[in-house]
Order: structure tokens, then C-alpha cells, then sequence
């Protein structure tokens, strides 16, 4: 799997706080400002981020042909092979629990009986059977690693935000509407935007993140 197959499967706002800290160089003060949250989310959801990677680094690669072609052999029931194979392509309990139309309890169930009773009785050591057994092992131990919690009733997949600056950043662009605009400085600096609009009063960029939608407004003239 390479490494932006990786990052896809993070949430939208960490893999901004990627781009940002790691391609950008940008400090988590400064992404904190950009992201309208507070440094120490910034530290939390990076740290997040980055373990959520390690783990992937460390999963064997299975396909889901493999892991039915072993558990088949294995015996296994056929509610729990579609249940691990599922598990497999999503990294999510729930979503397994939707597409089998069943409960998470249920869907967690079969998933665990796939590991307790058949691949850990599993003693073959080709290595078809050896990257089956450690994958599904993993994630069956840590099933909560790519799911991204939410507030009930709440859970924005895209945040809008608008800020006014006081005065214009330097910026390289045509100054027509439509046109990417490249800002060079401030805590903005690096970002390509767009254009949105511009008059006599004010210029608008607009600037699109993973996780957010960055309007800036500034007075192109005092009056």
C-alpha cells in the first residue's frame, strides 16, 4: 500500500494537519489558527495521525481473496468470513455491522471468532496463511484505529470558515476571478486558493483544505 493509499484513510482534518506540519513545515500554533482549533488538538490529532500510520506500515498486505481462500480452509463459517473480509476493507465494526445488516455486537462477535477459534488454531506456515493470520490479528486488537469519533448529532465533514484580514497578504496570481491565487506570507503563506471575487472594496480567496473551506476577505482600499 503506498504511502497516500495510507493517509486517504485518515480523517479529512488529519491529513491536513499532515500536509500542513510535515509539507509545509508550519508550527501547530500557526495550524491551529489556519484550522480554527485549539494547539493542543493540533498535538493530539497529529500524534493520532502518525500512529494510525505506523500501524498500517506494520499490517501485512492481504487481498480479500486470500483471506477467503484461508479462512475457507480454515472451516470457517461463512457470516465470519464476510465479516473479516469486510473488516479488512473498511476498518470499521460499524460499517460491517450496515453492510451485513446486523448489530455492531454481532458483526464484532464473528469477527473475534475468527480469531479465536480458527486462526489461532491455525499452525500453517506458508506465507499466504502467516500474513491472513497477523493481519486479522491486528486489527482485531485494536478495532477502534481508523474509526473517528464523533459528537452525537454532530459530526461536520466539512467546516466553513471566513476570517476578515485587516490588510492584504502578498500573493502571486492574475487578479481575474476563477484564477488560483498563491499566498506568500502570514500564517497562510504557501496555500493556493482561489479567486472568488474582487472590487474596489475588497478581494476574496478562497481556500480549500481536506477538512475545511477558508474564506479570506481583505479592504483593497481604506476608505
Amino acid at each position: 500500500m503506498t504511502s497516500n493509499e495510507e493517509r486517504n484513510r485518515l480523517p479529512a482534518v488529519e491529513r491536513d494537519i499532515l500536509f500542513l506540519h510535515e509539507e509545509l513545515r508550519k508550527p501547530q500554533t500557526v495550524i491551529a489558527k489556519i484550522l480554527g482549533v485549539s494547539q493542543p488538538t493540533v498535538n493530539y490529532r497529529y500524534k493520532r495521525a502518525r500512529s494510525r500510520l505506523e500501524f498500517f506500515d506494520q499490517l501485512p498486505s492481504v487481498t480479500s481473496e486470500e483471506v477467503r481462500h484461508v479462512l475457507g480452509v480454515l472451516g470457517t463459517r461463512t457470516n465470519d468470513i464476510e465479516a473479516m473480509v469486510l473488516y479488512l476493507e473498511t476498518n470499521s465494526q460499524s460499517e460491517v455491522a450496515r453492510r451485513m445488516n446486523t448489530s455492531q455486537g454481532a458483526a464484532r462477535y464473528w469477527i473475534l471468532r475468527v480469531v479465536e477459534d480458527h486462526l489461532a488454531k491455525d499452525m500453517r506456515e506458508d506465507d499466504m496463511h502467516k500474513r491472513v493470520r497477523t493481519a486479522c490479528k491486528m486489527l482485531a486488537s485494536r478495532p477502534g484505529i481508523f474509526n473517528e469519533p464523533s459528537k452525537p448529532g454532530h459530526s461536520p465533514k466539512h467546516q466553513k470558515i471566513e476570517r476578515r484580514l485587516s490588510a492584504a497578504p502578498k500573493f502571486r496570481g492574475r487578479l481575474v476571478a476563477g484564477e488560483p491565487i498563491q499566498i506568500l506570507d502570514g500564517i497562510y503563506g504557501d496555500l493556493t486558493g482561489t479567486l472568488a471575487d474582487i472590487s474596489n472594496e475588497e478581494m476574496v480567496i478562497e481556500l480549500r483544505l481536506e477538512s475545511r473551506e477558508i474564506t479570506l476577505r481583505w479592504p483593497r482600499r481604506r476608505p
